[in-house]
């Protein structure tokens, strides 16, 4: 019985079977340049590290850079952040990359 409605239900489906690589959305989901990402995940990586080796825990390190208390960074709190923790070859367009993909 319940495969019987399980097939009957997705017989009923409007929408075209199509993969979402195959749609539009394909560009929303897909990143133009592999070596940003990966540099973005080795700097995060780095800021992880930074962050444990000061002895602070992310809660503490995120309070520490929420300079204007607000509950968010904004990209100047968040580069400040980052030359504090000395993130290396660091430049104002990786904050701005940063901020962009997230």
């Amino acid at each position: 019985d319940r495969e019987l409605f399980f097939n009957s239900t997705v017989a009923a489906r409007r929408r075209i079977d199509r993969k979402w690589q195959e749609t539009p959305l394909s560009t929303l989901f897909t990143i133009s340049d592999e070596w940003m990402a990966l540099k973005q995940r080795a700097q995060a990586a780095f800021v992880r590290q930074a962050i444990k080796a000061k002895g602070l825990s992310p809660w503490e390190a995120f309070v520490a850079f929420d300079a204007d208390n607000n509950s968010r960074l904004a990209p100047a709190e968040l580069y400040g952040a980052l030359r504090w923790l000395e993130v290396p070859e660091l430049t104002s367009d990786d904050v701005v990359d940063f901020f962009e993909l997230a």
